[in-house]
């Protein structure tokens, strides 16, 4: 019977121990995230698994305020990185929120339709730049044979002017 009593102490005691050891990774690994690291660098610091770094990064962003990022991440999971992209998309073509919130609206209730007129567009476009591409080549060959005409008549003039010449010289 004295067994028991000595074997619930020392269950409280690693339960103590327990609990300490995760205040302690709870306290250092927000400590981490505040400092802007990473789960997988707050997991190999702290010697942790992953999945136990991920639980404080989710706490780390409740007790500041983050918890819409939780809940973000809760609902698109594996679609971070889409989000992601989507993301520096938007930053790096200079729009702002107002500017896809437009987009969005614009599109939602006609995408289809602006798809379609988008292709037709971009068809055009290709299309008009071949014919000014044909068009160069065309003023191009047409410079050239202008430019053997321009030789060719001013070749004729100077054979005219030097028969003149030779007819004035004859006559005198």
């Amino acid at each position: 019977m004295a067994l028991i009593p000595l074997q619930q102490r020392c269950k409280e005691k690693e339960d103590v121990q327990q609990r300490t050891r995760q205040e302690f990774l709870a306290s250092r690994a927000y400590q981490l995230y505040s400092e802007g690291k990473s789960p997988v660098q707050v997991a190999n610091e702290l010697k942790i698994r992953s999945a136990e770094a991920l639980v404080f990064q989710r706490e780390f962003w409740q007790l500041n305020g983050l918890h819409n990022l939780n809940q973000i991440y809760e609902e698109i999971k594996d679609g971070t990185l889409h989000l992601l992209n989507l993301w520096k998309s938007i930053r790096d073509s200079g729009m702002g929120l107002q500017h896809v919130l437009n987009l969005l609206q614009i599109s939602n209730s006609d995408l289809p339709r602006l798809e379609c007129v988008y292709n037709n567009l971009r068809q055009e476009i290709n299309a008009l730049h071949n014919r000014k591409v044909e068009l160069n080549n065309q003023v191009t060959t047409e410079s050239s044979n202008l430019e053997y005409y321009r030789i060719a008549c001013q070749r004729q003039i100077n054979e005219s002017n030097e028969l003149r010449s030779e007819g004035r010289k004859r006559k005198h």
